[in-house]
């Protein structure tokens, strides 16, 4: 059933598995570390009126405290994915309006945008992060930038640090691709940024049985991952 919603043919865990308030479920994980959940994790939803009316109804719902799209600009057009998280659409019931905020930062590879979403009733506005140099299966080109990504994250999360929320509502709501590997790097970056002294190897074996057992499968990221835990251990040392 959920094939007819996310681009990936990647299965994931059922329990963990978001459901919008009509019971349907979605193609998005909640991410836990310690039974604590993190963030919302999906792939790139496909580019059919339902999965993008299922996606937006969800953010709106969920009220994500970000949107994170970790897809490349390349990677879009090379795949014909739908870049929903700009202008103005109507998806089913969901109308979106999404205004660019700025694009100057770290090397031009961070677009930020609001995103207005409305259905019926309700409104809500949510912040949107587009990084666009990261390639697929790949670290980001520094791990300053990974950093430096989660800081943005933690920092719009308007309805308060991200961790404390004990369901899944008011989570970042992440998606690369197939949502496995640049999703869970994103991911536990937030984890360490909470608190350096975590056990990577622990946040991976919780990722994986939170969504599927792809999670942080690149070394590469990983290697990042080391990395950037190092830089942190460093800092809170001194």
């Amino acid at each position: 059933g959920l094939a007819r919603f996310a681009v990936s043919s990647i299965p994931i865990n059922q329990q963990t598995q978001v459901k919008l308030s009509d019971g349907m479920p979605v193609p998005v994980n909640t991410l836990t570390f310690d039974g604590k959940p993190v963030a919302l994790a999906g792939s790139y939803p496909k580019n059919t009126p339902d999965a993008l009316e299922a996606h937006m109804k969800m953010l709106l719902e969920k009220e994500c405290s970000c949107l994170v799209v970790l897809t490349s600009e390349d990677q879009m057009q090379a795949k014909q994915l739908p870049p929903y998280f700009r202008g103005s659409y109507t998806f089913g019931e969901v109308h979106t309006n999404s205004q660019k905020v700025s694009s100057a930062s770290q090397g031009e590879a961070i677009d930020q945008y609001n995103m207005q979403l409305s259905c019926g009733e309700k409104r809500y506005t949510i912040p949107v992060l587009h990084v666009k140099n990261w390639p697929d299966h790949q670290p980001l080109p520094s791990t300053d930038q990974l950093e430096y990504l989660a800081d943005r994250v933690k920092n719009s999360n308007q309805n308060g640090a991200p961790g404390r929320s004990s369901s899944d509502k008011h989570l970042p709501m992440i998606h690369c691709l197939g949502g496995v590997g640049r999703t869970g790097t994103m991911a536990a970056a937030l984890v360490l940024k909470d608190n350096p002294h975590s056990n990577l190897e622990q946040v991976r074996a919780d990722f994986r049985d939170s969504r599927n057992n792809r999670m942080l499968e690149d070394a590469s990221q990983f290697v990042q991952l080391k990395a950037m835990q190092a830089q942190l251990l460093m800092t809170t040392a001194s």
